[in-house]
């Protein structure tokens, strides 16, 4: 966390930085706490100041694996608009694995390796939905290849940091509709309205509207 300074303006700048040191290291806390067997199935997880894929997996590529990054990629500026939907921050998590007698073994692993594709799955039942604050949550949004070669794959996911705008149990006439631990999500609809249809007739024909 970082040292707060007394100027209000620097104070609240300072503040929103510590929040992303807080998060990566939530996020690398997760997943270094992935075991199989009671033992860590990585055997290197860490922050990485993410610039671009191409210089992310250089960088991973010489880590001890199996590894994994956390890389806070981009955060959409606030629109002016006040009827806007604001976009969320994106986390990205670089993921490689090495299997030195090569063919499908880093994909899909071998004897003593633990394959790229179980890796994800590992890290995505593990990552979405996971409460990284007290007022932020993961959201899966995509994964894909990012290197592969005859020893090595590496592949990145992307997730959303969706900011909980209320952490309270709603409630209907009173009683609770869900619990403490449930999830609800969501999803605007299109907008329908009751309307009927009529007929008038005009110079060039027959007319119908829909009025509601």
């Amino acid at each position: 966390t970082a040292t707060a300074v007394r100027s209000g303006g620097q104070d609240r700048r300072v503040r929103d930085m510590s929040q992303l040191g807080d998060m990566e290291n939530a996020v690398v806390a997760l997943i270094a706490g992935i075991e199989d067997n009671g033992q860590p199935v990585f055997a290197e997880v860490r922050g990485f100041s993410y610039v671009s894929e191409r210089s992310a997996v250089q960088a991973i590529l010489r880590c001890r694996m199996p590894a994994a990054f956390v890389m806070f990629e981009h955060r959409p500026p606030v629109s002016a608009d006040p009827t806007s939907v604001p976009e969320p921050a994106v986390l990205g998590i670089l993921v490689a694995q090495r299997g030195l007698r090569g063919g499908t073994e880093p994909r899909i692993g071998g004897t003593g390796v633990t394959g790229a594709f179980t890796l994800l799955d590992l890290l995505h039942s593990t990552l979405d939905d996971a409460d990284v604050s007290s007022d932020q949550r993961l959201s899966f949004i995509r994964e894909r290849a990012a290197y592969t070669d005859e020893q090595t794959a590496v592949y990145h996911q992307q997730y959303a940091v969706v900011r909980l705008a209320e952490t309270a149990v709603p409630t209907f006439a009173g009683e609770a509709i869900c619990g403490s631990e449930s999830y609800v999500r969501v999803v605007p609809g299109p907008i329908i309205c009751e309307a009927r249809e009529f007929a008038f007739p005009g110079i060039g024909g027959l007319f119908r509207l829909m009025m509601g």
